[in-house]
């Protein structure tokens, strides 16, 4: 049964949205472990994913794999400046 999933989306909503994927930094700025990143790794192919920006579920997708290692998307720009550059990505599918 698939699990369903909440995504808070602020910074890069309409990057990760366009791009068809989440993206969340590995460790927070002081070095702790991101709670949001690991949250990303339970996350299993079917399940669905609700995409909160704007005050609003814009979007709903679907994870079509599970989460691996990936440099921040140079989409971002110089958006997450602060960001490390490795990190979680979780491509999901059937955005509307």
């Amino acid at each position: 049964m698939p699990e369903y999933w909440w995504v808070n989306h602020k910074q890069t909503f309409r990057q990760e949205i366009d791009g068809q994927y989440l993206w969340s930094p590995k460790r927070k700025s002081n070095g702790a472990r991101n709670e949001f990143y690991d949250t990303m790794r339970r996350a299993n192919p079917g399940d669905l994913v609700f995409s909160y920006a704007n005050q609003a579920i814009s979007y709903v997708g679907r994870v079509t794999q599970l989460a691996f290692t990936a440099p921040k998307p140079p989409e971002f720009g110089d958006t997450g400046a602060y960001w490390s550059n490795e990190a979680g990505i979780c491509p999901s599918i059937g955005c509307r």
